[in-house]
């Protein structure tokens, strides 16, 4: 599959995602599984296409957060295009690879977030909301990787 097939692919695939987790979290400031499969997802971008839908998907996601305007547009579009620079290094047939890297940008991403949101001292309700979402996210992570491997096995008996 070339580059442009593969970032409609993946670009739609966030898409989705974004729209599922609006209708999912609506009234509620749990919007965090997103940029965790947005990771993923963009260990199949080019680092370019990445950066500019990260920063696009963050703009939106700026206007119902509680952090500052502009962090998550540039923290996810950086993450994002991080993650795509980053497979260029790896084995980039790899499940196992991909989760590894969306896993790692996920905690740092997870960790500068959270340390933002303690310094802005924010509620403690917010911050154990901040700390379930984490969970989530990593855990909606797990359930991608593994629905690919799974995939993969059915495709290849068919």
């Amino acid at each position: 599959m070339n580059k442009v097939l593969k970032n409609m692919a993946a670009g739609g695939g966030v898409g989705a995602l974004f729209l599922f987790q609006i209708i999912v979290a609506s009234g509620s400031p749990n919007f965090l599984f997103f940029p965790a499969a947005s990771l993923y997802l963009a260990t199949y971008m080019t680092p370019p296409f990445a950066f500019v839908l990260g920063v696009l998907m963050g703009s939106i996601w700026d206007s119902v957060s509680l952090a500052p305007f502009g962090v998550h547009a540039l923290g996810l579009g950086g993450s994002m295009a991080g993650v795509s620079l980053y497979m260029k290094l790896m084995d980039e047939r790899s499940i196992a690879a991909r989760g590894f890297v969306a896993s790692l940008v996920w905690g740092i991403y997870t960790i500068v977030l959270g340390a933002l949101y303690l310094f802005l001292e924010k509620e403690s309700q917010v911050i154990m909301l901040y700390g379930y979402d984490s969970l989530l996210g990593f855990l909606t992570l797990l359930v991608a990787m593994g629905s690919h491997v799974v995939l993969l096995k059915l495709y290849r008996r068919a």
